[in-house]
């Protein structure tokens, strides 16, 4: 049990180093106190970390409710809960002090994996949300400007009738341009954030329409049936995935079971003639 007391020991002091190497700001207090060499050294590789982490948050646009600050400080709460998970694990099985240390820092790294893990899964989960309500946005705007409405009174209209993810970023962009932002940017900061190519399309496409002065109602209904078969063949690739899983059950467990009831009398009756 001692060798135990001092792996849970040792925890909270790994905690509190992860925490100060994530949240320091001032560079140098960083260079100055006594892990300045480890922090010069995983600088370059905290960057790229923080990059991708700012990045996925934007795709998320004004419907995230995670900052990237409040990211760390969750990712930090996951991993001291699996340390703690662990340390209870490790005083059950009680293996030797370097087992246990090994086995605290590999559940810390995994509590802030499995939390990056889970951003990941939320970005995609909020981008196939925008996939699937683009279309009808998309319609609705082409009918909207078709019957002589003007495209900021469209998004107008259809920021106060509809809802969902991509609503929200229309009615962000409505607010950018009362602010004074030209509409075209305003539509283009949307553009950059998405990681949904069929809206940055659609979207580039609204723009250089505004930009040359072309008819935007022609603009909008290609748009809008471009979307509208995107969408198809993406329903169309996802049943055909959906059929090859199938197929795993119905191949592996079902026709053998089928197979052996059909076979189950007769290997008995050959057996019966045999003795």
């Amino acid at each position: 049990m001692r060798d135990i007391g001092i792996a849970l020991v040792g925890v909270p002091f790994l905690i509190v180093i992860s925490y100060w190497s994530l949240a320091a700001k001032d560079p140098i207090w960083a260079y100055r106190n006594s892990y300045s060499a480890i922090s010069r050294a995983l600088a370059p590789t905290r960057f790229r970390v923080d990059q991708s982490v700012a990045k996925r948050i934007a795709r998320m646009g004004v419907s995230s409710r995670v900052t990237q600050d409040k990211f760390r400080s969750q990712q930090l709460r996951w991993a001291g809960i699996a340390a703690v998970f662990a340390a209870l694990v490790l005083a059950w099985i009680q293996p030797s002090v370097a087992r246990s240390g090994t086995l605290l820092i590999m559940s810390v790294l995994a509590g802030a994996a499995f939390r990056d893990r889970h951003l990941s899964t939320e970005v995609k989960r909020h981008e196939a949300r925008i996939f699937a309500n683009f279309p009808q946005v998309a319609e609705l705007l082409a009918l909207a400007v078709s019957a002589g409405e003007s495209p900021i009174a469209a998004l107008e209209r259809l920021v106060l009738r509809g809802k969902g993810p991509l609503i929200a970023e229309f009615d962000s962009a409505l607010n950018l341009m009362k602010a004074g932002v030209p509409l075209a940017v305003a539509l283009d900061e949307i553009a950059r954030s998405s990681g949904v190519p069929s809206l940055r399309r659609f979207i580039d496409g609204v723009i250089v329409t505004l930009e040359r002065g072309t008819p935007i109602a022609e603009t909008l209904r290609m748009q809008a049936n471009d979307v509208r078969e995107e969408r198809r063949r993406d329903l169309l690739e996802a049943s055909g995935r959906a059929e090859i899983a199938m197929m795993i059950p119905i191949v592996f467990l079902i026709m053998p079971i089928t197979v052996l009831f059909a076979l189950w009398p007769s290997l008995t009756a050959l057996s019966s003639m045999t003795y």
